[in-house]
């Protein structure tokens, strides 16, 4: 599902939370008193209204596979309400003076009233996106191009629709293609990389310009729809037309954007820094902070910075494991809890990180994994403290995995603005709040002291 479609549902939801509260005002207290009562509630209310649809993002409700079935649509929604409510009944109990209301039956009827409204909005936009999706004729049968055509298949709801392959795109299938065109009113036709480098299916696709179809390639639809890029499948050329290093307009304000928001947070979370620094501090022996040395941006190393973890002077591999026996008695927590990560913070304010980017590693692991092809293009950004391929892609314990935790950041890269900065930020508050997986590495950073 592409940004701007993710986009559309995200502005449907904010709508039917307002005609959800205004259908719940007219059930309870009719026509002659719903306007005294809609504005009493809609300040409380749309205060709210940011954590149902901070829920309702860290769910996944935004993603293709929320959209695959009419079940799924309602499984989820019916979670996602009953923990909205309860987490909202909360919020109006602890911090009543704020709301200024504690709306118990108002707050039922809207919970009731948003699952209908949105379960039928998001059922009529995955029928939207299935009955709109491009028809696409396919040409090639690498493993790649299978894969592709197998989830498109089983996920209407992504925008495409596969109404032909050409599985041997022979000299003679090739001449067909103008009819096939015709037949299935195909919008689009799919090459595969490898086949484009034959003469004659160059020639083909050449011939098909005339007829105002777009021309893909399997390596765009790939990364469309898996938000990643093939790397196995692509060469120098790919990062060439979709590579783009100096963004001046995003660079300058995203840098503004981490400027304003490490200070407010340094200053807000200052309690919270004493706190910790504290309890390091006390619970074992050695600085408080971790100083390590990272690789950023064109290669350039610089100083990370953490609330130490792990026992001072002690001897072991660089990848920090769930259970490590290294840990502190607070560094466990701090390590689960990802507060650790907080002194990084400055690093974002001293320009060696950004909020979100691919991120720093070790100049051993960088070293380690320099003979990746592509990895060197990991530096042509800023890292961040949180990233594409953080969300993505569990923590990798080997080179095939890094290989394949490299193909998020790749697609970061190529595809970095302000909207996708904003969806890792929320879709981090997911990960933060999840499960750690057991032995899973927290970082390949590491600490090594």
């Amino acid at each position: 599902m592409s940004l701007p479609k993710k986009f559309a549902l995200f502005l449907g939801d904010i709508l039917l939370l307002y005609v959800a509260l205004a259908g719940a005002l007219l059930i309870r207290y009719g026509v002659g008193e719903f306007g005294a009562s809609f504005d009493t509630h809609v300040g409380p209310f749309s205060k709210l209204f940011l954590l149902w649809l901070i829920v309702l993002y860290i769910a996944d409700l935004y993603r293709p596979a929320a959209l695959r079935s009419r079940a799924a649509i309602w499984r989820s929604l019916i979670r996602v309400v009953a923990i909205a409510v309860v987490a909202s009944t909360v919020v109006f109990y602890l911090f009543g003076s704020e709301f200024s209301l504690t709306p118990k039956t108002n707050l039922l009827i809207f919970g009731a009233l948003f699952l209908a409204l949105d379960a039928l909005w998001r059922t009529t936009v995955r029928s939207r996106f299935a009955a709109g999706a491009a028809n696409l004729i396919v040409v090639g049968a690498s493993p790649l191009t299978a894969a592709t055509i197998a989830h498109l298949r089983e996920n209407p709801q992504t925008g495409y629709r596969v109404v032909d392959w050409l599985e041997r795109p022979d000299a003679a299938a090739l001449q067909t293609l103008p009819a096939r065109i015709a037949e299935h009113r195909a919008g689009m036709v799919v090459f595969e990389r490898q086949t484009l480098l034959n003469p004659d299916a160059l020639a083909a696709a050449y011939r098909l310009l005339p007829r105002e179809v777009a021309l893909l390639t399997s390596t765009d639809i790939y990364e469309t729809t898996f938000e990643r890029v093939p790397l196995a499948e692509i060469d120098e050329t790919w990062f060439i037309r979709n590579i783009t290093t100096r963004r001046r307009f995003y660079d300058a304000l995203k840098r503004a954007l981490d400027l304003a928001a490490s200070a407010i947070l340094l200053v807000v979370l200052s309690p919270l820094f004493l706190l910790i620094a504290l309890m390091v501090g006390a619970t074992s022996r050695g600085p408080v902070i971790f100083r390590q040395s990272r690789i950023g941006k064109l290669g350039r190393p610089f100083t990370l910075y953490k609330f130490r973890i792990m026992v001072k002077n002690h001897d072991g591999s660089p990848v920090t494991l769930t259970n490590d026996p290294r840990f502190t008695g607070i560094g466990k927590f701090l390590n689960f809890t990802h507060l650790n990560e907080l002194p990084q913070l400055w690093n974002v304010l001293r320009g060696d990180l950004s909020l979100t980017g691919p991120r720093p590693e070790s100049a051993e692991l960088v070293a380690q994994y320099a003979s990746l092809p592509y990895y060197d293009i990991r530096h042509v950004v800023k890292p961040g403290v949180t990233g594409w391929a953080q969300i993505n892609f569990k923590p990798s314990t080997s080179r095939e995995e890094a290989f394949e935790k490299l193909s998020y950041d790749i697609y970061y890269i190529a595809h970095r603005s302000l909207l996708l900065d904003l969806l890792i930020i929320f879709r981090t508050v997911k990960h933060l709040v999840a499960p750690v997986r057991q032995n899973a590495p927290a970082d390949l950073g590491g600490q090594t002291r």
